[in-house]
């Protein structure tokens, strides 16, 4: 990709405000909601004990820290996209830069959802989004 420095500039303060915003977006929710969303989630008891952390069963985010970070690959992605769409040359690889950009994004929905209320549905959506993403240079190759 040929990206100019000022472009690169440009891509990387628009994905970290979408992040920023993202960011204050789950804080939002984090205060308003509490568990109860969650109710008509299937969850396995031992899940909401001890999993990648310390689980808090009656918070909005049963996984602070698992649901707060993920907010890295929302970045990642919001990168990827951003500077994609300053390069304008007809590249056969284009698409996939495309692809791998969207699938960060969907990484972050995924697990931050998952992470978030700790249910059957959000773990299957976290880990398509994780064997996308893992598994998409092997498009490259």
């Amino acid at each position: 990709m040929i990206v100019t420095p000022r472009q690169r500039r440009i891509a990387y303060t628009r994905a970290l405000g979408w992040t920023l915003l993202l960011a204050l977006a789950m804080l939002g929710l984090d205060r308003i909601f509490d568990a109860t969303v969650w109710n008509n989630l299937v969850a396995e008891p031992r899940i909401l004990t001890y999993f990648c952390e310390r689980s808090l069963p009656d918070n909005f985010f049963r996984q602070p820290a698992n649901t707060y970070t993920n907010l890295s690959y929302a970045f990642g992605g919001f990168l990827v996209l951003e500077i994609a769409r300053f390069d304008t040359r007809k590249h056969p690889f284009r698409y996939l830069v495309l692809l791998n950009g969207a699938l960060l994004v969907y990484t972050f929905l995924g697990s931050a959802f998952f992470h978030a209320s700790l249910g059957k549905f959000p773990e299957r959506l976290d880990l398509s989004a994780v064997y996308g993403t893992a598994g998409l240079p092997l498009i490259y190759s």
